[in-house]
């Protein structure tokens, strides 16, 4: 389920800088690399409304270092390798200081906006106020545009703030209005309302016949295809944060009955914001609540004892999103980050990408481990799936995290590359399918090289950021039962590879007695035959859909993405043997 094109978010930082009286009013400094990339290209409507309300988040400079120091403690070669800093010591080494975060609030203030957020680590200021508060405050004009079939605000042009302040604002996130995060479910053609886990592959027609696609994966099932069948952890003790927009008002029940259902021990969850909804029939609400729901149920099903904690943000903006990372990042409230939602990167404003990257150089300093979804639309230049030009996602593009991609995992087969394309037949045939007339691709896991982010250090031979860095079980057709809004259906996406690989993580962390932090130098170093080097490879099966039709799925080939033997863009390093990964790293 993929949400309009919402770009992304913003953060960034910290840098000591000393702002002297206020400048002069016509002293002012603009801000570059801000401009979307529709409004030089797309259709302006008109001007803004100037009464509407905008809600815009101010990221602050980092001082000098944080990547630097990101790079050495996630490099086996540095004798600063794994020693990580407390948020604490982040926060005095790199925040800006207290009196320069005070100026830019302020200002804000007295530019009559109404600071509605603070950064405990001082990463960021939130501020609202109507449209034309903001454009005097940022000396930028807001316009309507057609983006996407939806009507935006945009801003015309770079913003700028007083010379005394503009080098402490990294970036301002809020003014374009199609800058918002999607979801990487993709739900399979299965709903059922099974009480006991022996009838619900009864519901999949037909059920267990060879030549058609499985019944969805259990977590004991899906355990055992990634290796865990005897592991000996639970990820007692090890936190897992997840983060989602919205969240789902039927989380609490369905996790229940998720547990009840596949006989797992109760989970133990604490939500941070309240679960909220929308009346935009734009916002895909329902793909946010199955996508927490995803989140919650198979993190918690491969690390049954790990407790969760869910921040769930009001709405998909950009802000709130990554502010919620942020504020997990700012106390280490978990030393492990789950997140399946991202942007297209080629649609996200330099400065933007390059201040949201701070916060997981800060996640890294401080020893949290967070994996990304890297996609589910294969390299993205897919118009019916993603961009329509290839790009990587972003937040899994940044070197500071473990973007996950995703195979394709038919029981008794050789995994797959995930790429599903489908041939829809019209009825039902019991002596083969007809010949396909055409098939047309679906999905895939992401993919490809960054064209803003230089490669880290682990990925040797590498001239920039190249995703992903492992995949798992992604394809909704090889996929897993979630229990949401009572009853069971059967969903994919590399929504499903992130938590799943977050509670791999969670068990490594348990066996090895403490946090790996990022886990990519681990994967790329120390990996080795634990991970199972993914080829090129094609399979097919039918599929029988609720409405009676049969179509042939293909499996194997991803949107402009290849597997081939070590490293491709298409699976990254391959698919782990759960098991043999954790003792490997530990």
């Amino acid at each position: 389920m993929r949400g309009s094109r919402i770009p992304g978010l913003i953060l960034a930082g910290i840098l000591v800088i000393s702002i002297a009286a206020p400048a002069a009013a016509d002293s002012r400094t603009p801000l570059a690399g801000h401009t979307p990339d529709f409004v030089r290209h797309g259709h302006r409507l008109g001007e803004a409304d100037p009464a509407q309300t905008m809600d815009v988040t101010l990221w602050l400079q980092p001082q000098a270092g944080l990547d630097a120091l990101a790079a050495a403690v996630t490099d086996p070669s540095s004798p600063q390798f794994d020693k990580f800093l407390s948020p604490e010591q982040v926060t005095d080494q790199f925040a800006p200081s207290p009196a320069t975060y005070r100026q830019v609030e302020s200002y804000l203030r007295a530019q009559g906006l109404h600071v509605t957020d603070e950064a405990a680590n001082r990463m960021y200021i939130a501020a609202s106020g109507t449209a034309a508060q903001v454009e005097s405050a940022f000396a930028v004009s807001l316009g309507q545009y057609q983006v996407g079939g939806q009507t935006v605000v945009a801003n015309d042009g770079d913003p700028s703030l007083p010379a005394a302040l503009a080098g402490a604002v990294a970036a301002v996130g809020g003014l374009d209005g199609a800058a918002a995060a999607h979801p990487n479910v993709q739900p399979r053609d299965s709903n059922h309302p099974a009480p006991h886990q022996d009838a619900l592959c009864d519901g999949v027609a037909p059920s267990g016949t060879p030549g058609y696609v499985p019944c969805p994966y259990t977590p004991q099932t899906l355990a055992a295809a990634t290796g865990l069948g005897h592991v000996g952890a639970s990820g007692a003790q090890q936190t897992i944060a997840i983060v989602d927009a919205y969240g789902s008002p039927t989380l609490v029940p369905d996790l229940g009955a998720f547990d009840a259902t596949f006989g797992l021990q109760g989970a133990r969850l604490r939500q941070v914001g309240r679960t909220t909804t929308s009346n935009d029939p734009n916002a895909g609400v329902l793909g946010w609540q199955v996508e927490t729901t995803l989140d919650v149920e198979w993190a918690h099903a491969f690390a049954p004892a790990a407790p969760i904690d869910l921040y769930v943000a009001p709405n998909a903006n950009d802000g709130p999103l990554f502010r919620a990372v942020d504020q997990i990042v700012a106390t280490r409230a978990a030393h492990l980050i789950s997140l399946s939602w991202d942007d297209y990167e080629a649609a996200l404003p330099t400065a933007e990408l390059h201040a949201l990257n701070e916060i997981f150089a800060a996640a890294a300093v401080e020893g949290i481990g967070v994996a990304v979804a890297a996609g589910d639309c294969g390299d993205e230049s897919s118009a019916f799936c993603g961009a329509g030009v290839t790009t990587v996602d972003f937040p899994a593009s940044s070197p500071w995290v473990t973007a996950v991609g995703g195979v394709s995992l038919l029981p008794g087969k050789p995994v797959t590359p995930w790429g599903s394309s489908i041939c829809v037949q019209t009825q039902v045939v019991d002596e083969g399918l007809p010949a396909c007339p055409a098939s047309i691709f679906e999905y895939g896991g992401g993919g490809g090289i960054s064209s803003t982010f230089a490669a880290p250090i682990w990925q040797a031979g590498k001239t920039a950021r190249s995703l992903p860095d492992i995949s798992l079980d992604a394809d909704p057709y090889t996929g897993a039962w979630v229990a949401f809004h009572g009853q069971y259906g059967a969903v994919g996406g590399t929504s499903l590879a992130a938590p799943t690989f977050t509670g791999v993580m969670a068990l490594a962390d348990q066996v090895a007695r403490r946090p790996h932090g990022l886990a990519t130098p681990w994967l790329y170093l120390r990996g080795g035959g634990a991970i199972h080097d993914v080829l090129a490879r094609t399979d097919s099966a039918r599929f029988a859909e609720s409405s009676g039709n049969v179509d042939l799925i293909g499996f194997g080939s991803d949107q402009g993405l290849t597997a081939g033997p070590g490293w491709d863009d298409a699976t990254g390093l391959g698919f782990p043997d759960g098991a043999q990964l954790i003792n490997a790293i530990k």
